[in-house]
């Protein structure tokens, strides 16, 4: 048989939506890349920062079918990346298997607001 080998990498990516989790409209990659360039002309107080954040933070479980979707589609590319290297390089008698694991660790939640009148 074999030798068997597994190796473990991270991926961060960027995902976003508009509207409440429970009703979340994914954005697409260049869209969400958008609101990077996004730059801030109000503040709002602690307490609505809070109150914001928190409705995401309580909705997460509605998020998270879309983001392990997500996973799931980038293994897929990544596993299509390792059989093209491959099979450009003739390597034989390998086979690769790519799979998330486990859930995603979500490194910040940002919530974007239009523009209150003053």
């Amino acid at each position: 048989s074999g030798i068997s080998h597994s190796d473990l990498t991270e991926e961060c990516a960027m995902l976003a939506f508009s509207g409440s989790p429970q009703n979340a409209a994914w954005l697409d990659d260049s869209q969400a890349k958008k609101l990077l360039e996004a730059e801030p002309r109000q503040n709002v107080d602690d307490s609505a920062s809070m109150n914001f954040l928190g409705r995401v933070n309580e909705g997460f479980e509605h998020l998270l079918p879309h983001i392990m979707e997500v996973m799931s589609q980038r293994a897929e590319t990544l596993l299509d990346a390792h059989r093209r290297v491959r099979a450009a390089s003739r390597a034989k008698g390998m086979r690769y298997d790519v799979s998330p694991q486990g859930e995603p660790d979500v490194l910040g939640i940002f919530v974007y607001l239009p523009l209150l009148n003053s």
